[in-house]
């Protein structure tokens, strides 16, 4: 299709009802370990095992939260780092006060299509540390929302980790926030989805009534 006949229209998700976010979170206190988020699938395509080997090289300077499970028994298993707890799934109340607790949230996709919880954490005002790929490119603004790493750099993601200072990730929270509320609420997607609609039926209206009827075309219907 020819671009100028193409529209896009971002993917959007709800708002919080009370127009909040991370009001249960705190910053954390120097000194103290950084929380680091892992929401997904734990599988190779999600980077799981990437996000496990930086944790256990981060060691004492983090703590790792992972929520998600393995979808099957016959995948290897890495062993998990003593500074990482598993959480399993959670529903969203839960998984909201977790967004809202973390510091940063890595995503460490070898692919991804779109990047849903890269946008949740957004909407949450959390920091994102993701993968150069897929849509996460779109979602997160590197040095701005958050930062990109290359898909199976370990050593890039421990280095953003222990190189990004707290008030630039607080920073990248709020970035991210505005970013979310402007362009990927479900708000903003259905407002543009029903102009568009309004529009094309407007005009193909307008077009309709514009054709001069003649009786042969009548005798035709």
């Amino acid at each position: 299709l020819p671009a100028r006949r193409c529209i896009l229209v971002r993917s959007g998700i709800s708002d919080f009802s009370d127009a909040s976010y991370r009001g249960s979170g705190r910053p954390s206190a120097a000194g103290s370990r950084i929380r680091v988020l892992y929401v997904g699938r734990f599988d190779v395509d999600k980077g799981f095992d990437t996000y496990l080997e930086a944790m256990r090289r981060l060691g004492d300077y983090a703590d790792g939260y992972a929520v998600g499970a393995y979808l099957t028994g016959r995948q290897e298993r890495p062993a998990i780092p003593e500074n990482v707890f598993i959480h399993g799934w959670r529903d969203r109340a839960e998984l909201r006060v977790l967004y809202e607790e973390s510091d940063v949230l890595v995503v460490p996709s070898r692919a991804e299509a779109f990047g849903l919880v890269a946008l949740e954490a957004m909407r949450s005002g959390l920091p994102v540390l993701c993968s150069r790929t897929g849509g996460l490119t779109e979602l997160v603004l590197d040095g701005v929302t958050g930062r990109h790493f290359n898909p199976d750099n370990v050593d890039e993601l421990v280095d953003l980790l222990r190189g990004t200072s707290r008030a630039s990730l607080q920073c990248y929270g709020k970035e991210g926030r505005a970013r979310f509320a402007r362009h990927f609420t479900a708000d903003v997607m259905n407002r543009i989805m029903l102009e568009h609609y309004f529009e094309l039926t407007a005009h193909a209206a307008a077009k309709v009534s514009s054709t001069p009827v003649t009786l042969a075309s009548m005798e035709a219907v």
